[in-house]
């Protein structure tokens, strides 16, 4: 069997391409728009001056939304063809962007092909760090948010996403991937779902195990709705995350 990490890796470059195009044409895409690009509007609404590391950032539109406000951007991400097709698409990840309602004066983002073993080396402190849809694909969670604490600013904070495991979605997910053939050409439906059997933790991320490892505490915790209208409003397959360092007692 192949390792995961490779499964992983080559799951995202071939999807890389038409990454960022996915927050226009994908409801669930477009709702973690709507959602992260809210909460991001909000931890960055009192300064210029924040710095902000997106982790496993892609193809980077919540850098680039971040780079509307912030002084300094790092879109860390270990997949070259997700950053090389960020790096591409500028021009329409600011008009997907404009789209959604967060328009702004496009700012720069560094774009850095690192993973864990890059984030440990590195010395600088930021304010925000993002870990949208990343944890589920990390096998060391607490060795992650130990790094992402160790990397905080006084004062800052880290939000995440991660699967919301008690979402019926998430439950047929399972069910699903568990089936699925390995041939998309025949069973491209099913097929779909078996991203989630490239999970590391599946829909059981350990993350506020990790979060207490690395003295992080949860300042909140919200479910994200996979779509904004209708029946979707109901199927909540994601929680968002906002951690800080634990207050010394």
């Amino acid at each position: 069997m192949m390792p995961l990490r490779r499964l992983q890796n080559e799951h995202f470059d071939e999807r890389a391409p038409t990454w960022t195009a996915r927050y226009q044409t994908n409801r669930s895409f477009r709702a973690r728009l709507g959602v992260v690009g809210g909460a991001v509007d909000a931890a960055l609404a009192d300064t210029r001056s924040a710095r902000v590391l997106d982790y496993g950032g892609g193809t980077g539109i919540f850098s680039a939304l971040c780079a509307q406000r912030a002084a300094l951007v790092v879109c860390a991400d270990r997949s070259m063809a997700m950053l090389t097709s960020g790096a591409i698409n500028q021009e329409a990840t600011s008009a997907i962007l404009a789209e959604a309602g967060f328009g702004g004066a496009p700012g720069r983002v560094l774009r850095v092909a690192g993973d864990e073993r890059w984030l440990a080396s590195l010395s600088a402190q930021f304010d925000l760090v993002l870990a949208i849809a990343v944890l589920e694909y990390v096998e060391d969670c607490p060795g992650l948010l130990l790094s992402f604490a160790r990397l905080l600013a006084p004062g800052g904070r880290v939000l995440l996403t991660v699967p919301n495991p008690d979402s019926v979605l998430r439950w047929t997910q399972r069910l699903t991937a568990s089936v699925a053939p390995q041939q998309p050409s025949r069973w491209r439906r099913l097929a779909d779902q078996s991203f989630v059997r490239m999970q590391s933790h599946g829909s059981q991320v350990p993350w506020r195990e990790a979060a207490a490892y690395a003295r992080l505490e949860v300042d909140r915790v919200d479910r994200v709705p996979l779509g904004q209208t209708g029946a979707c409003q109901f199927v909540r397959p994601n929680l968002l995350v906002s951690l800080r360092i634990r207050a010394s007692v």
